[in-house]
């Protein structure tokens, strides 16, 4: 759970900084973009669209209005959140003469299709919400988790904070769900790791419609091309995960592995990759580079076993 003072700075920052959009602009390539990645419910029902962390950007509206425009005949309902309640105020306030597109009718938080609502994506989801979600669409929610356990000088590769936001979504998604995240980040380890996915997909997008940025995006490898300026997640449920009980995120190689531990590709157990060595004659650090390398590269079906010559003295 969030502390009420985190609560009451996000409230007082939204009162004093007014409507912001964070990483990117909503425009109609992404929206088509996020659009072909929902798998549709079958037997007719409505997609179900659910926004978390939504600030005072103006996406969920703008992303419903554009699939009543280029979505003709499907049925939608996208419910856009956030732990401000100013926010929430700001986003219905702005939105609420918005009518239907084909018409006079029912404006948001009615039979439309649009609604705006507080929702703590660090406490345990209510149950009508358990698995309700075709899509979550998470537009700098998750980077401001990351970025503040960072700050606090968490030295573990995925704290806490990390495991229950991501626990909390995989509770909200439906069995077919997706979680697409927009960030400027170039690697986001704890999502690629999180056991809660089955798989997870990065893709650039390419715009010129900047928003305003609220973290240092990790330098790539390679330099952007023109108009890259984020990438989406695309994150797809894994069914079988079970919060609490399963292992929360695949092995880390930052971790010293056991003796135990295998390698993926040819069966060598690390004990023997060792071929005995004590671990304090080079150190943890050399000895966990070494079993991350052999483990990524190696393609023999049965290896054998590696040895080094002993360290000079």
């Amino acid at each position: 759970m969030q502390k009420e003072r985190t609560l009451k700075f996000w409230d007082d920052y939204h009162e004093s900084n007014g409507e912001k959009e964070w990483i990117v602009l909503p425009t109609p390539d992404l929206f088509e973009l996020i659009y072909s990645n929902c798998i549709l419910p079958e037997n007719g029902d409505r997609l179900r669209v659910l926004e978390i962390g939504c600030g005072t950007s103006s996406m969920a509206k703008d992303f419903w209005q554009y699939l009543q425009r280029t979505k003709d005949g499907s049925s939608f309902y996208v419910r856009s959140t956030d732990v401000s309640s100013v926010c929430v105020d700001v986003c219905f306030t702005r939105d609420k003469n918005i009518q239907n597109v084909f018409g006079p009718g029912a404006t948001i938080n009615g039979c439309d299709g649009l609604e705006y609502a507080i929702l703590n994506v660090m406490e345990a989801p209510s149950d009508p919400d358990r698995g309700a979600w075709d899509a979550i669409l998470d537009k700098a929610c998750l980077d401001t988790f990351l970025f503040r356990s960072r700050q606090r000088g968490e030295s573990k590769a995925y704290s806490n904070v990390i495991q229950t936001a991501l626990d909390n979504i995989w509770t909200l998604m439906a069995e077919k769900g997706v979680y697409m995240l927009l960030s400027p980040r170039t690697k986001l380890k704890a999502v690629r790791d999180y056991a809660g996915f089955s798989s997870v997909e990065r893709c650039a997008v390419y715009s010129e419609a900047r928003g305003s940025v609220i973290s240092k995006a990790n330098k790539p490898t390679q330099k952007k091309e023109a108009g890259e300026t984020c990438y989406i997640y695309i994150c797809r449920k894994n069914p079988d995960y079970v919060v609490g009980v399963t292992k929360p995120f695949k092995e880390s190689f930052r971790e010293l592995p056991g003796d135990e531990a295998q390698c993926p590709h040819c069966g060598l157990h690390f004990g023997e990759f060792r071929n005995g060595e004590d671990l304090e004659g080079r150190g943890v650090l050399f000895w966990t580079r070494e079993w991350k390398n052999h483990c990524i590269h190696c393609k023999a079906p049965h290896a054998p076993k590696y040895s080094h010559s002993a360290p000079k003295t």
